[in-house]
């Protein structure tokens, strides 16, 4: 239960931050590249909405796009999670 708490914490913070900062009005340097690792930060949901969309760019449904990276980020830190759990019980 813990594990899949700590997983939907991260994969909220890796789904909403990204939109926050590409809404950022400022154009300096640092957040530039804030924007442009946020923006790589949204390709796997930007893949998933692409197919639920057929192909056409102009339709893709931004929920779909936001559920797509938040299930994505939430199984790579679950496993991850998972994974650190084992390594750790192996220690001991």
């Amino acid at each position: 239960m813990r594990r899949a708490m700590y997983a939907a914490s991260v994969a909220c913070v890796l789904t909403f931050v990204p939109i926050l900062i590409l809404k950022l009005n400022s154009e300096t340097a640092f957040v530039n590249l804030l924007k442009s690792i946020a923006a790589v930060l949204g390709v796997p949901g930007a893949f998933v909405g692409l197919l639920a969309a057929f192909g056409r760019v102009h339709d893709i449904d931004l929920w779909v796009t936001d559920a797509a990276n938040f299930a994505f980020y939430f199984m790579i830190t679950w496993l991850l999670l998972k994974g650190f759990g084992r390594v750790k019980a192996h220690k001991t």
